[in-house]
């Protein structure tokens, strides 16, 4: 075990520890937390939680000392190889910059993580701790990211981690990596027009164009998503590229209750005593996610989109004989 003592992690963890003091984590979910907070802060792995938990007083590592000692490092180095003094003094400033953007970075997202679990506390304790493995994967990945939607989405990934590892893969924050700003903004946009029907076993979640028209033929680009905008989503590896997909099922699941976009609908069948008898299980238009793009759906804040809404619950409506009537707000 390492020596931690008050100089051993910067100011920033008593800030974070303080800000989500009085919040009643389970005793797994906290240590999670707290390896995570330790992992992508300091890099270390081995800070004792009983530590962390005692708030004990945390002192800023001494920047001009390290900056020093850093000094001297190059100079000995521009001595035994004979470098240009000026191309060492060009490389320490470099890297210096790049380290400082790096945890800054890192830093963003675990401060947007933490208030993720302050909002949304968690009620019952994970099956087990965060993987340091994943961890380490996870925090190369966060340093290279800038951008605030990017920084968001791995915030809740980081945060539905810590409430349930083994929530999210690997190859999903690889898939985060390689995202930019518009397509994060396209896939949110997807996502607030998509379906789900929770209490069918799995994520059973997908964006009905049965009533819209052909995705192929630009149908849903009223809702910002062209047909060259779905295909920006399926490279990117959050949708499926197949946009004449069918599902099939029975009408009853929508009246068994559904969430659209950020809403909640329940269904009133029109003859409930004989709905289920006059149906016969139909194939519908669905556009479809992808396994990673279903575990990222899972964490954002879902809006809505009325027009579509409108358009959706009318089809019903008129298909199923079903009034759907809005039930309450996520």
């Amino acid at each position: 075990m390492s020596d931690h003592g008050e100089h051993s992690l910067p100011e920033i963890i008593k800030d974070v520890i303080l800000s989500v003091d009085g919040i009643p984590l389970p005793a797994v979910v906290k240590k999670s937390l707290w390896k995570s907070l330790a992992r992508l802060i300091t890099g270390a792995v081995d800070v004792p939680v009983a530590w962390l938990d005692s708030k004990v007083k945390l002192i800023q590592a001494n920047t001009a000392a390290r900056t020093t000692l850093i000094k001297k490092a190059g100079d000995a180095a521009a001595e035994k190889f004979a470098l240009d003094p000026a191309l060492v003094n060009r490389s320490i400033d470099y890297f210096g910059r790049t380290m400082l953007k790096e945890q800054s970075n890192r830093e963003t997202v675990v401060q947007q993580t933490v208030l993720e679990i302050k909002n949304d506390p968690p009620k019952e304790d994970a099956a087990g701790e965060i993987s340091e493995d994943w961890l380490t994967a996870f925090g190369k990945i966060a340093e290279q990211k800038s951008d605030k939607d990017i920084q968001l989405f791995l915030s809740k990934i980081l945060a539905g981690e810590i409430r349930r590892p083994g929530t999210f893969s690997l190859r999903t924050i690889n898939l985060i990596a390689m995202l930019d700003q518009s397509t994060a903004q396209l896939f949110q946009q997807f996502c607030d027009l998509s379906l789900s029907i929770p209490y069918l076993l799995g994520d059973f979640s997908f964006v009905i164009t049965e009533p819209i028209g052909s995705p192929g033929e630009n149908a849903l680009a009223p809702f910002s998503l062209s047909y060259n905008n779905l295909s920006k989503l399926h490279d990117a590896g959050l949708i499926q590229g197949d946009f004449s997909a069918h599902r099939k099922f029975h009408p009853i699941v929508f009246a068994a209750g559904f969430s659209l976009g950020g809403s909640t609908f329940g269904g009133t069948p029109v003859h409930p005593d004989e709905y289920r008898e006059k149906f016969e299980s139909v194939e519908i238009k669905t556009l479809n996610f992808t396994d990673a793009g279903l575990e990222i759906r899972g964490v954002l804040h879902l809006g809505g989109n009325v027009e579509y809404e409108d358009q959706i619950l009318a089809w019903l409506t008129k298909e199923f004989e079903l009034h759907p009537s809005r039930s309450s707000s996520e």
